[in-house]
């Protein structure tokens, strides 16, 4: 998708139907067009740089509410932004969001309150909730503008997939997003289910009011099924945290072993080095491949071959002398023992 709209160009596209900038064409707002006719002496520059300042700071305060300012250097091209269209519809409408929408002007602007390590989206949402009952809106938002920034980036075509990987993880991580989204569907659904309670007209309508019975038995089976559920569920958690967890430290342990073992490398070659530098630049000497060497060559070839061999089995035994641990970690690399 070509990225052909620079940041100014969004800039007018928010304002363009407001006055007193709907009157003029972005090019006579920045004055590269004289106007003609009476607009001529009214054109608002000075206030139309204020705006655009104004949604600069805006735009950069909501990068830096979801700890996104370094992937958002990805759409310059030769230090400028470039957006595509959609780009350009999804940043004005969130923009709009940002100055006109209760879920973030009184709270999630809250964010810059908190350091980024006390920066909690969670707890925003509860107290929104606590004090307008409404914490739909807050996801809501929190939806539009996650998905939005994660589909931008996503339309990147100079971006690698490892890149768009971490970007999903830093935004999804620093609004705890997810979390969210999934503790709102299930109170939706418990709170669905609860609703659904018996009523008086039930029980009159039961042989003995037999219903009721029915009902209590409903919600503790109902109550012993979701906390065995949620149990399997936590004990899934614990197993896969475990799991990376153990896959990321083996990763580090193979990562020192490999340094490990490169040492042992840089000090047997610079053993052989010193006692015969010849030895280093051994190839395929071990077959004899020449048909017309004499047997007075050969013989030669054979003694060379075996000092090599001598001198790097004393680097070996210097190694192992010297540094016992390390040259126990490449042996069991190299299978030597």
């Amino acid at each position: 998708m070509e990225r052909t709209i620079n940041f100014i160009q969004v800039v007018y596209e928010y304002y363009k139907n407001e006055p007193p900038y709907s009157d003029f064409t972005l090019e006579e707002l920045l004055e590269k067009e004289i106007p003609t006719g009476k607009k001529a002496a009214s054109v608002p520059v000075a206030e139309f740089e204020q705006a655009r300042q104004d949604f600069t700071k805006d735009f950069r305060d909501i990068v830096r509410i979801f700890c996104i300012e370094d992937f958002i250097e990805d759409f310059k091209i030769n230090g400028e932004y470039q957006f595509t269209f959609a780009d350009r519809d999804f940043l004005v409408t969130l923009v709009n969001h940002y100055r006109t929408k209760q879920a973030w002007i009184k709270a999630l602007k809250k964010a810059f309150n908190y350091p980024l390590d006390k920066r909690n989206f969670e707890n925003l949402n509860r107290e929104y909730f606590c004090k307008f009952q409404h914490s739909d809106e807050l996801i809501a938002e929190l939806r539009f503008a996650v998905e939005g920034f994660l589909e931008m980036y996503n339309r990147l075509e100079t971006i690698s997939k490892d890149a768009k990987k971490k970007f999903e993880q830093t935004i999804q991580i620093a609004t705890q997003y997810p979390i969210m989204a999934f503790k709102q569907f299930f109170s939706k659904r418990i709170f669905n289910m609860c609703t659904s309670a018996i009523t008086l007209e039930d029980v009159t309508h039961s042989l003995d009011g037999v219903i009721l019975n029915d009902y209590y038995q409903w919600l503790h089976t109902t109550a012993s099924q979701l906390d065995s559920v949620i149990s399997n569920a936590q004990d899934s958690l614990i197993a896969i945290r475990k799991k990376r967890a153990k896959e990321f430290q083996n990763a580090m342990n193979k990562e020192a072993e490999l340094r490990i073992v490169s040492g042992c490398a840089e000090r047997l070659n610079q053993y052989v080095r010193e006692h015969c530098p010849e030895a280093l630049d051994e190839h395929d000497e071990w077959e004899d491949s020449s048909m017309k060497r004499t047997l007075a060559e050969s013989k030669k070839q054979r003694t060379k071959n075996s000092r090599h061999r001598q001198v790097w089995k004393d680097a070996l035994m210097n190694e192992q002398k010297n540094h016992p641990e390390a040259f126990e970690i490449m042996a069991k690399f190299y299978n030597i023992i």
